[in-house]
């Protein structure tokens, strides 16, 4: 698709595969809006954009996807570096200076009310400010974090859920990212489907 035209050549399913793949790597930070791939020897960009939270925030929704046909061939070298496709266990690290200690997915009764929750400790020496940082699932929807966490200590923060675009834990199973305030990985832990009232732990 050139800009103004149209782009005939895949099926609808090869472009919700693509899609697919390019929202992935927007949640873990591997793009932003646009990733260039090479397919048959056909360079393209893949171009995804995703909804806007109340917070400024990436959503959870495609709000605009599209190839761009950039060269065939090699007959034009392409001005950025390819993506990487990075597997989730290669994603999942909990080893900086703020840990994932333990989580809550599935409380009995209501997960509503701040009963889920999820707890972080601070492994080093120094006292770490979490103005700014945030947690997120696996859809990367946020819930911000502040306070001040103690060396060693281990705080508990409890699942808000504000609204629909917060931060929520599935029963089913999955991810828990905690970013910096400008927007690092400090760590991502993997969950199973959560039985009720089961702590993991992870550390």
């Amino acid at each position: 698709k050139k800009k103004g035209g149209f782009f005939v050549g895949p099926s609808p399913e090869c472009e919700i595969a693509l899609a697919t793949v390019a929202y992935y790597e927007s949640i873990y930070s591997k793009i932003r809006d646009k990733a260039r791939i090479t397919i048959n020897d056909a360079t393209y960009d893949l171009v995804l954009y995703r909804s806007t939270n109340p917070n400024g925030s990436r959503g959870e929704f495609i709000r605009s996807f599209f190839p761009i046909f950039l060269s065939k061939d090699g007959t034009k070298e392409p001005d950025m570096d390819r993506p990487v496709v990075v597997p989730v266990d290669d994603i999942i690290k909990n080893d900086g200076a703020v840990i994932i200690v333990a989580a809550l997915p599935n409380p009995e009764g209501s997960d509503e009310g701040g009963r889920e929750w999820v707890e972080l400790k601070n492994v080093t020496s120094e006292a770490i400010d979490l103005t700014g940082w945030e947690m997120a699932d696996k859809l990367g929807r946020p819930q911000l974090l502040s306070g001040i966490l103690q060396p060693n200590e281990v705080k508990r923060f409890p699942i808000t859920r504000l609204n629909q675009s917060s931060m929520q834990l599935s029963n089913k199973s999955g991810l828990i990212t905690v970013r910096d305030r400008s927007s690092n990985q400090i760590a991502t832990v993997k969950y199973s489907r959560a039985r009720s009232g089961h702590i993991f732990q992870f550390n």
